[in-house]
């Protein structure tokens, strides 16, 4: 009986070897979540890069690494400010200020996550703190034209205060950046003239508060879905 040489009984081993291998990377067997992979969702990328994803950049929800869509959907930062602006429309301030502060923790330089904090806080009646968070999204607009709900809100709030000046102030700040924004709601301008006429009056400057209620009477009367139901002049 003729003897097999070592050389010989290698590469019959090696051969059946990178038969399996050659197969097993043209029909890669699926990976479970347990071998720290995501299972496929959302981008079926190991559980140390998902962990560097930002995941506002992804869609409304993400899944988490070793979770299928029937037992977690993790909210980003887009559904977060999506949420906020629909109870801000509702009128739930209390849910709406949660969920922009989730926003926030994601984001924090976020712009329409400050406004609508702010907005929400305003809601809630509660002055200073919705100021501050007007002045954070005023630091963090990307552009001055963009800034201009931001000062409204700010001035509305000033001029519940009693504080007219100041709130004359904002407002007319407000003004010139909405102009500067291309924006055409007419209602967002009509309500902050108002409210700067109501300044104007309250610091005995009459003529400057009847040039206010003039131009508001001259545009498209009404208030705007940003500015609420806040009573006007």
């Amino acid at each position: 009986m003729r003897s097999v040489s070592l050389s010989q009984r290698g590469y019959c081993w090696a051969l059946p070897a990178f038969v399996v291998v050659a197969v097993c990377c043209l029909f890669p067997l699926p990976v479970s979540a347990e071998d720290g992979y995501s299972g496929g969702a959302p981008l079926g990328a190991p559980n140390w890069l998902l962990e560097r994803m930002d995941t506002s950049i992804m869609p409304d929800y993400y899944l988490p690494p070793n979770t299928t869509s029937d037992q977690v959907r993790v909210p980003t930062y887009s559904s977060y400010i999506s949420s906020g602006n629909k109870l801000l429309t509702s009128g739930s301030y209390a849910d709406a200020k949660s969920a922009f502060e989730n926003a926030i923790q994601k984001k924090p330089e976020s712009f329409d996550a400050w406004v609508g904090r702010g907005l929400a806080l305003e809601g809630l009646n509660r002055s200073l703190t919705s100021i501050e968070s007007y002045d954070k999204a005023i630091s963090y607009a990307p552009d001055d034209g963009s800034s201009w709900v931001a000062h409204a809100g700010k001035g509305r709030v000033l001029l519940d205060l009693n504080k007219y000046q100041d709130a004359a102030d904002s407002l007319e700040t407000a003004i010139n950046e909405y102009t500067r924004s291309g924006s055409s709601n007419m209602d967002d301008l009509v309500s902050m003239y108002n409210h700067l006429a109501e300044a104007k009056s309250r610091l005995g400057l009459k003529d400057e508060a009847d040039a206010a209620k003039k131009k508001a009477a001259s545009l498209k009367s009404g208030t705007g879905p940003i500015f609420g139901n806040k009573s006007s002049l």
